[in-house]
């Protein structure tokens, strides 16, 4: 039996540098209290960004007398990793930053040496409080280092248009890009819609950025009636024969000739019955591969730039627009956007 009686005198500050010992404290809840000016952000954090006037009142709630008449002080502590004699924030800079702009000479805090830059990400993404900057730029680095956008998804626990939106961010036209550093757009979700529009109709998409007080629902309608207009120029461009007007190579069509005969008097009905069927028989005979060519359950493929996905046909879509099942992630697209790469049998 292991003999666990000695753990009552255990001491989290035991095992930190004797240099250091007498600026760090063990505080309630056996948390460590570590001199502010023993800990340094990470430079290579993924949050850049910090709202001054936030930190403000984050750190007035710190400097919050109680009804004990105790300060508020940090409820949550931050994590931390050692580097040599002094600490890295894994997580909790803003709450740093603010006991700084406080006054405060030490903080509560727990030792995370298995903290990663992922986890930094996910945390802040989880909490909304990263910027669409910060994460297009973690998403991008992940991709060029190799990684698939949907284990990226997986990983972020965000659906994988999350991860598509972002990873184009850093890609957008300047026309685009000054919308969102406008900051009326928080979502970018408006915006990459705008932006696959820009990749087929560049001139409209910069038309359309020059004018004033643009919204997401302005968007939306803009790449609804863009998509649609499309559309009808495909249509226009490639008109659906019918099949009176294929062409024949010269040979008439044995239902066609025998109609002709059967309206001059030189046939029956009967007749012409008689070579419908026949000329049925004749095409089912001459290509034995005809049952085997048809698909039952159709799966068409498509791509919407670097992404593979399935159009879902049960859905009823907007004008100029249609469903798209990207991985699980079944959104709505601009039907312009969208190429179709084969069709397939569904299993």
């Amino acid at each position: 039996m292991v003999d666990l009686s000695g753990l009552d005198d255990f001491k989290a500050s035991d095992f930190i540098d004797p240099v250091n010992r007498k600026k760090i404290n063990t505080g309630h809840n056996g948390l460590l209290m570590v001199s502010i000016d023993l800990i340094d952000e990470d430079p290579n954090q993924p949050r850049k960004e910090f709202n001054e006037g936030k930190l403000k009142e984050l750190a007035d709630s710190i400097l919050f007398v109680l009804q004990d008449g105790k300060k508020r002080g940090i409820k949550s502590p931050l994590s931390l990793k050692k580097n040599g004699d002094r600490y890295v924030i894994n997580h909790g800079a803003r709450r740093y930053r603010a006991a700084k702009l406080a006054g405060l000479s030490e903080v509560p805090a727990f030792i995370d040496e298995a903290h990663t830059k992922d986890d930094q990400v996910i945390e802040n993404i989880q909490r909304d409080n990263l910027s669409v900057v910060e994460i297009a730029e973690y998403v991008t680095a992940q991709i060029k280092a190799g990684k698939k956008k949907k284990d990226i998804a997986e990983q972020l626990g965000k659906p994988a248009s999350f991860v598509s939106e972002h990873a184009v961010f850093l890609d957008f036209p300047d026309c685009i890009r000054s919308l969102y550093d406008l900051g009326n757009f928080k979502s970018i979700r408006a915006l990459y819609d705008l932006y696959r529009q820009y990749q087929n109709n560049p001139k409209a998409v910069e038309e359309f950025c020059n004018q004033e007080h643009i919204s997401t629902s302005s968007i939306k309608e803009f790449v609804k009636e863009l998509g649609a207009s499309s559309v009808k120029k495909s249509k226009n461009n490639n008109p659906i024969k019918t099949r009176s007007e294929e062409p024949t190579g010269g040979k008439l069509d044995p239902a066609n000739s025998a109609s002709s005969e059967s309206s001059d008097g030189g046939g029956t009905e009967e007749s012409t019955k008689d070579t419908q069927k026949n000329t049925s028989e004749s095409k089912e005979k001459s290509d034995p591969k005809t049952e085997s060519t048809i698909i039952r359950k159709p799966k068409i493929v498509v791509s919407i730039g670097n992404e593979t996905g399935e159009l879902v046909t049960n859905r009823i879509a907007n004008e100029g627009m249609v469903w798209v099942d990207l991985v699980g992630d079944i959104a709505e697209y601009p039907a312009s956007s969208i190429q179709i790469i084969t069709v397939i049998e569904s299993v």
